[in-house]
């Protein structure tokens, strides 16, 4: 096997998982030391569906997990479908708030 055709199996499920194995192989000596994580990710698309994987692909991708093992658990878990908590989303709009004192309030 060869880097470019482990690769190649990765771009037929879609693109994230295919940069997700790219870091992968990336972050090795030499890149052969990363096939067999790489095709334990690509085995995770039996398992779970191709869906699932691009999205925890793109996850961990985002939160710079680049393993097999943090693509698995985050499939396992479901947390996939989680927002990131870092996303505007998440963020709690304080200003609307009449207890918020805020930062003059703390200024001698």
């Amino acid at each position: 096997w060869t880097p470019k055709r482990v690769l190649a199996w990765a771009v037929e499920i879609g693109e994230p998982v295919n940069q997700l194995c790219e870091r992968i192989m990336a972050r090795r000596t030499h890149p052969e030391q990363g096939f067999r994580a790489c095709l334990g990710v690509i085995q995770l698309a039996k398992k779970y569906g191709r869906e699932p994987l691009i999205a925890a692909c793109s996850k961990c991708l985002r939160i710079r997990a680049f393993s097999y093992k943090s693509v698995n658990l985050m499939l396992s878990k479901n947390l996939q479908e989680r927002p990131d908590p870092d996303s505007p989303s998440n963020l709690v709009d304080t200003e609307l708030h009449e207890n918020i004192r805020g930062a003059a309030y703390y200024t001698n």
